[in-house]
């Protein structure tokens, strides 16, 4: 292709256009009877191409700094493989709801994916905003095509926080355009302006801790989790998380280059190091103690998810962006296992309590191997990766705590007892599982679901043993 041609930028959208054909394809297959059993395949596919082009894109990039179309950040590719890795981890529970596998799903997943992807490559605030607003509606969604009362509940719900959030969100982007004359993320120069610039900072924010399920803006996750079918759940509370990361870490890169040398920006980023500090308290002890009292395995999960989101703001205040995928990647296998023998129970027991376990590690003991491992991984006990996670977060903090971190040691006591306390509900599933014993136990598994577990346990033991490989 000449060098001068007008389609030229067209070589660096390659993965993302992937996942628009993708999409295409999954909705023409939906219409033609006999031809849904592809549509798994065409997902798969989809997934193996984007997969190979995000490598040649990398290098492309790269090798060509010059490239103005997005602002393409090469050091997060990771987020870009991270979203591929759940599109796919979600698509492998799906087959066990037949009313959830047709085409309307897998191009929605197809959409948010592309979203995703898209989302980390630019610094664009509208264009921000509408591909948080892609992941927020095809979650809403996602959870409404299960049909039934309660995940119409959640989904209503969970749109209503989301749109008042996005109203904040869309407010703020607005005062950033009256302070710069700009829609590009940059930092704030004008010390006339701090008032305004620190009212703007604080509504942006709040829209990445939206994403991340972190207090105050965290009450729909129990009845949107509760309500949702098991991998829409999983697709939430990571593909979620991921959102909220990459907004986080791109409003960090952009309003606060190293280093701060302006009393503008050294005065915003205390206020907004205090804010995040005190956020991350309030996780660690509302997703910890709130975790507790349940019964129910999914509301104890979403207190779990919003526990995890208060090491992953420890991660951002230890300037550690590269231990966020590490500990992004951990959490996520030990939660597919978790959540894909949840969608076993639900779519043969119809019940997601935790007691409802009772005897199924005695019943299926690789099953409850499986499980017992990413609870334990979970609550960051050795030898798991969620321990080595856990042990580099909470490491990296303490190395920085001399760094003037406001109440940086109330934070690290707090995660400490988080760790501690949370023992005691990540164990309930595994007390079950072999001290328990029931007369009913779910129907024998597929060879499917054996490999399914088994590449996600795998996967959870590459990521320990190659701790210093992922973080490096």
């Amino acid at each position: 292709m000449p060098s001068n041609s007008p389609f030229q930028f067209l070589a660096y959208c390659y993965p993302e256009t992937v996942w628009v054909l993708a999409l295409l394809c999954c909705l023409v297959v939906e219409l033609v009877n006999g031809a849904k059993k592809w549509q798994l395949f065409v997902l798969f596919l989809a997934a193996a191409c984007n997969t190979v082009l995000l490598a040649q894109q990398y290098y492309a990039i790269v090798n060509n700094p010059t490239v103005t179309l997005l602002s393409f950040y090469p050091q997060y590719i990771a987020f870009d493989y991270l979203a591929v890795l759940l599109l796919v981890l979600t698509a492998g529970q799906l087959r066990l709801y037949s009313h959830l596998h047709n085409g309307v799903v897998y191009a929605t997943l197809c959409l948010v994916t592309f979203a995703l992807q898209l989302l980390n490559n630019t610094t664009h605030l509208l264009l921000l905003f509408l591909l948080l607003e892609i992941v927020a509606i095809g979650s809403y969604v996602l959870i409404a095509l299960h049909k039934q009362a309660k995940a119409l509940e959640a989904s209503l719900k969970y749109l209503l926080f989301g749109a008042t959030v996005a109203g904040v969100v869309l407010y703020s982007i607005s005062l950033y355009y009256g302070i710069t004359q700009s829609l590009t993320l940059r930092p704030f120069t004008e010390e006339k302006t701090a008032a305004w610039a620190a009212l703007t900072l604080v509504g942006l924010f709040l829209g990445a801790f939206f994403k991340l399920v972190a207090v105050p803006v965290h009450s729909w996750s129990p009845d949107v989790y509760e309500g949702s079918p098991s991998p829409i759940t999983f697709f939430l509370t990571t593909a979620s998380k991921l959102a909220g990361i990459i907004f986080l870490q791109i409003l960090l890169h952009q309003f606060f280059p190293q280093p701060l040398e302006s009393a503008l920006l050294l005065m915003l980023w205390l206020i907004l190091q205090v804010i995040i500090v005190v956020i991350t308290i309030a996780s660690l002890l509302v997703g910890t103690l709130g975790a507790l009292p349940q019964n129910n395995l999914k509301r104890l999960l979403a207190y779990s998810s919003i526990a995890h989101t208060g090491f992953f703001l420890l991660a951002f205040l230890s300037n550690a962006q590269h231990l966020v995928v590490y500990y992004l990647l951990a959490y996520t296998f030990a939660s597919a296992i978790i959540f894909y023998s949840l969608s076993l129970k639900e779519s043969k027991a119809q019940s997601t309590n935790i007691d409802s376990f009772a005897g199924e590690g005695l019943h299926n003991k690789f099953v409850g191997i499986a499980l017992t491992i990413s609870f334990i991984s979970l609550a960051g006990l050795p030898p798991t990766a969620g321990f080595t996670a856990k042990l580099f977060v909470l490491s990296k903090f303490f190395s920085v705590l001399s760094h003037n971190i406001f109440g940086g040691e109330v934070v690290f006591v707090v995660a400490l007892l988080s760790t501690v306390v949370s023992l005691f509900f990540y164990l309930k599933v595994p007390y079950q599982l072999f001290f328990k014993k029931n007369n009913q136990y779910s129907t024998a598994l597929h060879w499917a679901d054996y490999a399914y577990i088994a590449v996600c346990l795998l996967a959870l033991f590459v990521v320990f043993v190659g701790a210093s490989w992922f973080v490096g």
